[in-house]
């Protein structure tokens, strides 16, 4: 029996190993969004994966096979301070990493727009830290981890004790006519801040399709809560707003003129005509 044990201590460790989810965010266009820096990754253990090279990437301290099956990432950062984090393994890898950032713009078009980095790590230490202090708010940043190794992993961005940044954010939800609309305002659409990487996004509420607009007339008369929820940068968010739909005001009556001519004489005559904050219709 004791015989058995290393063996069978070796299966459990492979079977876990390769019941791992896929690795993602394996190219730069595909990044993951960090928001838990708790949250395990799978490495990637192609044989073929490399960074792209030869375009005028600037990958700082990484280059051979430190650039070997990268996992690429954003991050925006709610709100400034110190980013100072793990990079842990799993099991005893090697991982290389490099930061580039601070960005305005969170989805910088090519590898090549990122620049120079403003942080690199090509350390062989098993557990490389992440230490960039008095960062702003409401600033993009993209890393990139590579697997040089190639090794059945996993791995976690894990906060240090002198981390103050805050990642990710929340939505925040902006309806025209906020306050009332009347039943016959045309629908109007539901905007949501911020309007890109957020994940999973839906809508609900009385008279709000999927695509996240709201109608009054389906809707009705009365108070509804609108409700939109998704993962802006990977932090799950949820938020609602209130929108009143009045009623119509009861007809009036008016007297029309009829318009003389031909040796018609004048008259008078009534009509029905709504009057409200929507166009008059008659």
């Amino acid at each position: 029996m004791k015989k058995l044990l290393p063996l069978l201590l070796c299966l459990f460790l492979f079977n876990s190993l390769s019941s791992w989810a896929q690795p993602t965010g394996l190219t730069y266009n595909t990044a993951n969004y960090l928001c838990d820096l708790n949250q395990s990754w799978t490495l990637d253990t192609s044989p073929t994966a490399v960074a792209p090279t030869g375009s005028g990437e600037n990958y700082g301290c990484l280059s051979g096979s430190s650039l070997n099956r990268p996992h690429w990432f954003r991050f925006y950062v709610s709100t400034g301070g110190n980013i100072n984090m793990q990079v842990l393994p799993v099991l005893n890898t090697n991982l290389d990493h490099v930061v580039w950032g601070p960005f305005t713009d969170p989805f910088p078009p090519t590898i090549q727009s990122l620049g120079a980095p403003i942080h690199c790590s090509n350390s062989p230490i098993l557990v490389d830290n992440i230490v960039i202090n008095n960062q702003p708010s409401g600033a993009y940043y993209v890393i990139m981890v590579a697997n040089q190794q190639g090794l059945n992993n996993s791995f976690r961005f894990v906060p240090n004790p002198g981390h103050t940044a805050v990642f990710g954010t929340s939505l925040s939800i902006t309806l025209p006519n906020l306050v009332t609309v009347r039943s016959c305002d045309a629908a109007f659409p539901i905007t949501y801040v911020p309007s890109v990487g957020v994940a999973d996004l839906t809508f609900s509420g009385a008279g709000v399709n999927s695509s996240g607009t709201f109608n009054p007339s389906v809707a009705g008369v009365g108070t509804h809560i609108i409700t939109v929820s998704g993962r802006p940068f990977n932090c799950p968010s949820v938020r609602t707003a209130t929108c009143t739909v009045q009623v119509l005001p009861s007809p009036s009556t008016v007297s029309i003129d009829a318009i003389p001519g031909n040796g018609i004489s004048y008259s008078t005559q009534s009509t029905t005509r709504i009057l409200r904050g929507c166009s008059d219709i008659f």
